[in-house]
């Protein structure tokens, strides 16, 4: 009868964790299609001298998401330990993955750039395109004069 009794115990406390664990759970963050594709004339008006501008998304727990806007070529860039997913929303550019960051300098923490990759594969992305680049790859996004790229990314972090 003990075990019995146990094994209620251990059901119900397990039950009550999956419903709490649910709960904090449900709160979700949507962004819809419109939301995320206006980003492009928002961030426009308000690129840096590099032609880029990005805006916060929000914190999670163990990733964040913001939304970045492209004109020009970026730096090639190395995030030691967050992998980065793009979702891009419009336009289109040559990613860069792999290879090597080129006369790479640590920018902050866990962050490496330089001015370019080399030696990397390059893949033309456009809006519907979803990549993953895992933590300590190098990768570079080049817009080719007269385009843009709008892409949402979210940063995962890793152990």
């Amino acid at each position: 009868m003990g075990n019995f009794t146990l094994g209620i115990l251990l059901g119900a406390c397990a039950a009550a964790s999956m419903t709490a664990s649910a709960q904090s759970r449900a709160d979700a963050t949507q962004w819809t299609a419109a939301q995320l594709k206006a980003f492009e004339h928002s961030l426009a008006g308000k690129m840096n001298a590099q032609k880029t501008a990005n805006a916060p998304l929000g914190s999670f727990g163990n990733h964040n998401a913001l939304i970045a806007h492209r004109e020009g070529d970026g730096s090639g860039e190395v995030h030691l330990k967050q992998a980065d997913v793009f979702i891009v929303q419009t336009g289109e550019a040559t990613l860069r993955v792999g290879g090597e960051l080129v006369d790479g300098k640590q920018l902050r923490p866990n962050e490496m750039g330089g001015p370019s990759v080399r030696g990397a594969k390059e893949n033309v992305i456009r809006a519907g395109d979803v990549i993953q680049i895992p933590a300590g790859v190098p990768h570079q996004m080049l817009v080719k004069s007269g385009q843009q790229i709008t892409y949402m990314v979210v940063k995962i972090d890793q152990p």
